[in-house]
């Protein structure tokens, strides 16, 4: 997944599993690349289950259509996600091992403008059907 504002980037993408699965859940290490205009940040861990990826990408299809925000919340509490009403933005929060060490408070957001979300959703798909091919190592 790659999402991209006129000073920030935020790549994240799954990596390869972790180990045996442990009780039914299948964790991916996924790698999370960021840039705020001038400094990188690239930080890794097994942050999402495979259902949780595959979830995520469905979700983001979707999008949002109320006047309200929706949350994705994963059960490792390092990546939120957040449309802002009628899917206009895509808010990623970014926390504990995921925030880059210069931001001091504890979650902070980017807003993305996101407005091809079936192409977004179709390349997370992609990226989980490589890990679980090996194909990305």
């Amino acid at each position: 997944m790659e999402l991209r504002s006129q000073s920030q980037s935020l790549s994240l993408y799954p990596a390869r599993y972790e180990g045996d699965s442990e009780a039914g859940l299948r964790w991916l290490i996924v790698v999370l690349d960021f840039h705020d205009g001038t400094r990188d940040f690239r930080a890794s861990g097994p942050w999402v289950t495979e259902n949780e990826w595959r979830a995520l990408a469905e979700w983001i299809a979707a999008g949002c259509s109320s006047d309200q925000e929706t949350r994705f919340e994963l059960t490792e509490p390092n990546l939120c996600f957040i449309f802002g009403p009628q899917s206009q933005v895509l808010t990623v929060r970014l926390d504990q091992e995921a925030r880059p060490p210069w931001l001091k408070t504890p979650e902070i957001s980017f807003e993305f403008p996101l407005s091809v979300r079936s192409t977004l959703a179709a390349a997370m798909f992609e990226e989980f059907h490589a890990v679980s091919r090996g194909l990305r190592r």
